[in-house]
């Protein structure tokens, strides 16, 4: 029988969209061009899952509209990068009959909504009208845990004189989520625009504008500013929106814009600011913290998904590996605290379901499938990341002393009885195996009972320390006896064999043979490595490189991989060709992706990628210090 895959589809070519979010709220989707915020994320415990607000039918959440002498003006929006801009705020700028205008958006730290600024600068001559509107729509919000689609939620839209806000609040048998905007100056004000709000399921929508009107003398200025609050229900959303504009803009970008520039300066030692392979790193790396990382609308507590975009393919749910091995590293380089907030989140919550093939954000079931690597991923990170800090301390945590015992405990279940071999049911690419036992996952776990051995001699038991390394060293001595083949450049690890002689040559992107040296498992130099690289990046690998982007590709989609880049770089393999590669690659937007496309090294599969960005961000900064 032929394996069961479920793969992804390939992303439209076209120009992706900005982005910028906090802890609480994702902007994942704010387009050039006109400028529209087309929507906005929160995850949500409750459901499990992420809730996405955006306009009604093809209309965005919100877009500027400039007005001038009565007359819609076309203001073509266009991004200011770094240094002229800010680094993850976003600031557009734009010219129509002269004039001059700016559209900034920023989700401040640690804020439950975020912030709109819409200005004009007359360019001189006589006076005119000039109108600046911020127009919204918002539509029942969409759900996702894994894929997106309607909630059904009714909605109920008003304009709430206490706080000076309009006010979405969407219900099912009792509120689940709220919007407000609350716009300013004071001559500011909103109006209805269209249908006032609909009923329920998807034709529910609400719509208004806010509209600032103003006289323009030569060389003024005018702006309208809006603040929105999100929350679990209407007055703590309306209540936020007003706690903001009590903040004022410019404290709040200025906040934003604080926090992001010190994460990059810790992460790169100032490298981003004058190097663009470091600010390369640097956006990644917020893009992991922010995207992958963030707190629930509805309990505030710290969780961990692939992706807060649903522009990827698995949204607002969890992987162990992706959050473990990939976004971590990328966390402990930009925010330490955060890093060990994820970690210890990552044990209680999702550690009581280690090593299925996907959780809920909740950490319970969603897509069921033991995959030894994910297992693994537990003791790997928690070694990496008091390895990264000096915090041992972390072992002593009770969220890891509660749970480690159980990752053992799963361990040995996989192991066959009599012999050091561990048995999983899908591989890295979360598709079905065809032999018992991969290489892969094998050398990880070797490296877990390694990270565990380290765990008990901190707390000072020598003897169950020293029986988790035997446990190590008799994996890796039973790898050279069964899982070495032959191959055309000499003696080569098999990527999967039955322990009874049979080998399969191979290799996944998501879990390469080419990282056994980065996991300290071999030497770079060692005979049967070498040969295994190049068999990766030949011809005889049937998914090996072709094309601009020579990076190998997989069954599970046939284009070339960022993480085999990725795994390149930190295996020292062609290194500074892969920099240079990757520097040029368009990626989503200069963001990680899945895979790319041949011709420009655009996104092709796996738009909008948060956990690969923390692994994509750490690898390059690693490369550029000379540790790989």
């Amino acid at each position: 029988m032929s394996a069961i895959r479920t793969v992804p589809g390939r992303v439209e070519a076209g120009e992706p969209p900005l982005v910028t979010g906090n802890a609480y709220v994702a902007l994942p989707e704010v387009r050039a061009g006109d400028g529209a915020v087309l929507s906005a994320t929160v995850l949500h415990r409750g459901l499990a899952g992420l809730l996405e607000w955006r306009g009604r039918g093809d209309l965005p959440l919100v877009a500027p509209e400039v007005r001038l002498d009565g007359r819609t003006v076309r203001v073509d929006w266009r991004p200011q990068p770094w240094p002229e801009g800010p680094l993850w705020a976003l600031r557009l700028a734009g010219e129509a009959e002269g004039h001059r205008f700016l559209w900034e958006i920023v989700a401040p730290e640690e804020a439950r909504g975020f912030a709109l600024a819409l200005s004009a600068r007359a360019a001189g001559g006589g006076a005119r009208a000039v109108e600046l509107a911020l127009r919204w729509s918002v539509a029942s919000p969409g759900y996702a845990a894994l894929r997106r689609r309607p909630s059904g939620a009714a909605l109920e839209a008003r304009f709430d004189g206490w706080t000076g806000s309009w006010v979405v609040e969407a219900r099912g048998h009792g509120p689940l989520l709220a919007l407000a905007f609350r716009p300013e100056p004071a001559g500011a004000r909103v109006e209805p625009a269209g249908e006032a709000v609909g009923t329920a399921g998807e034709a529910a929508g609400a719509a208004a504008e806010a509209v600032l009107r103003a006289a323009f003398g030569p060389l003024e200025e005018a702006r309208l500013r809006a603040y929105v609050g999100v929350g679990r229900e209407a007055d703590g959303a309306a209540t936020t929106a007003v706690h903001l504009a009590r903040r004022g803009f410019a404290a709040l970008w200025r906040e934003a814009e604080e926090a992001a520039r010190a994460r990059a300066d810790r992460a790169s030692g100032g490298r981003w600011r004058s190097e663009t392979l470091a600010f390369r790193a640097v956006r990644n790396l917020l893009f992991n913290l922010h995207f992958a990382t963030g707190r629930t609308i509805d309990g505030e507590e710290p969780v961990w998904v692939t992706s807060r975009s649903p522009r990827y393919y698995v949204a607002g749910a969890h992987w162990n590996r992706d959050a473990l091995l990939w976004s971590l590293p990328g966390l402990v380089l930009a925010d330490p605290a955060r890093a060990r907030e994820a970690l210890l989140a990552a044990w209680a919550v999702y550690g009581r379901n280690a090593g299925e093939h996907s959780l809920y954000l909740d950490g319970s079931l969603l897509y069921p499938g033991f995959e030894l690597d994910q297992l693994a991923a537990f003791p790997l990170a928690t070694r990496l990341y008091a390895e990264a800090t000096g915090d041992e301390a972390i072992w002593r945590e009770p969220q890891v002393r509660e749970r480690i015992g159980e990752v053992e405990a799963r361990l040995l279940a996989a192991r066959e009885r009599g012999r050091p071999l561990y048995r999983t049911f899908l591989n890295p690419s979360d598709d079905p195996v065809e032999q018992p036992y991969l290489t892969y996952d094998l050398a990880l776990a070797a490296a877990a009972w390694r990270a565990l051995a380290g765990a008990r001699e901190a707390e000072g038991d020598r003897a169950g320390a020293f029986l988790r390394r035997q446990e190590a060293e008799a994996i890796l001595e039973e790898l050279r006896r069964s899982a070495v083949t032959a191959g055309p450049f000499g003696p080569m690890w098999a990527w999967a064999f039955d322990g009874a002689g049979a080998g399969q040559a191979g290799d996944e992107p998501a879990g390469s043979l080419m990282l056994l040296p980065y996991y300290g498992l071999v030497a770079a130099d060692d005979p049967v490595q070498q040969a295994t690289a190049r068999w990766i990046h030949s011809a005889a690998n049937p998914f090996g490189p072709r094309g601009r982007f020579p990076w190998p590709r997989s069954a599970h989609a046939d284009h070339p991989w960022l993480l085999a880049a990725i795994s390149d770089i930190l295996a020292g393999w062609e290194a500074e060709r892969r920099l240079e590669e990757v520097a040029s690659a368009r990626l989503d937007g200069g963001l990680a992706c899945e895979t790319v496309r041949e011709e420009d090294g655009s996104v092709a599969t796996g738009a909008a990628f948060a956990t690969c960005a923390g692994w994509l961000g750490y690898a390059l900064l690693r490369a550029l210090e000379g540790e790989a």
